[in-house]
């Protein structure tokens, strides 16, 4: 499945590769749809279903509340299509139920994609129904076939009420992270108790930035710093920003206490990750084998 990616025009920034779309159908309607795996379930946005009159009047809507957020939740099976042929079947389809899409237009915040397409959700991680999946950065490209490399290769992963927790070392500090492309312009995101603890004797001022997401606006205070992170079997010493999040943001984020933040895109961009869901393991490569 190829994916691209988008770009976001903001009030005063114009972030490029800011996070992936694919090109699905929906009940026949060609669309876009985020790849979001920060996201355990597959969202299906209000207004497009009802723009286009998707769930009759007495299809049984339920109320319900995900990330601490309310939404609708449709509990009856989705059919979304990649290409006529790749299918997703999702059992429990979440209605994110906040803005209309007049409001949503009228919001300073602009994706940039290369077709006029609609856009109707994001793509969680119910999509990954085999339990495999790999996704090759440089190429754009999702498959959802397992590799054959050896399993010496891989690492482990922790799965845990449908996140993907992605065991690294930051200098000193082994941190459970949570993989996440749709924070594709980001390296790391630490929550609050976990930057503090590994930046106690930090002697200069945070900066802090207004960070945008096609669906809200968080403050992220970062700093830049020379770091040695170990991921699978990569040791790599570069400069990163590693940011955390204002305290509301922090609670959306991090309600399960054994995250410890979220692994953006931005250090794995020349890199496909393997993951295997069912053996909870995955590695890096440069190239499939």
């Amino acid at each position: 499945m190829d994916f691209e990616w988008y770009d976001l025009q903001t009030k005063n920034n114009y972030i490029k590769n800011a996070g992936i779309l694919v090109i699905v159908n929906i009940e026949n309607i060609e669309c876009y749809m985020q790849l979001d795996t920060g996201c355990p379930v597959t969202f299906i946005m209000d207004y497009f279903i009802n723009d286009n009159n998707l769930f009759k009047k007495n299809k049984l809507l339920l109320d319900t509340e995900i990330f601490g957020t309310p939404s609708l939740s449709y509990f009856e099976n989705i059919q979304i299509k990649y290409d006529n042929e790749l299918k997703f079947n999702i059992p429990k389809c979440f209605i994110e139920d906040d803005l209309t899409k007049e409001e949503r237009e009228k919001k300073k915040e602009k994706v940039i994609s290369k077709r006029k397409l609609p856009f109707a959700g994001f793509l969680g991680n119910d999509i990954f129904t085999n339990g495999f999946f790999s996704i090759d950065f440089p190429k754009k490209n999702i498959s959802f076939t397992a590799s054959t490399n050896n399993y010496n290769s891989y690492s482990n992963i922790i799965v845990e009420n449908g996140d993907i927790i992605i065991p690294i070392q930051l200098n000193n500090f082994k941190l459970n992270l949570v993989f996440d492309v749709a924070t594709a312009d980001t390296d790391i995101i630490l929550k609050n108790s976990t930057f503090k603890k590994i930046f106690k004797k930090q002697k200069n001022k945070l900066r802090y930035n207004n960070i945008s997401r096609p669906d809200f606006i968080f403050r992220s205070y970062y700093t830049f710093e020379e770091t040695q992170i170990n991921i699978n079997t990569i040791i790599t010493k570069k400069r990163i920003r590693i940011e955390t999040p204002d305290k509301k943001t922090n609670k959306y984020f991090f309600q399960n206490s054994n995250q410890d933040g979220i692994l953006g895109t931005k250090l794995l961009r020349e890199k496909i990750i393997h993951i295997d869901l069912i053996n909870k393991k995955f590695f890096l490569s440069d190239d499939y084998k």
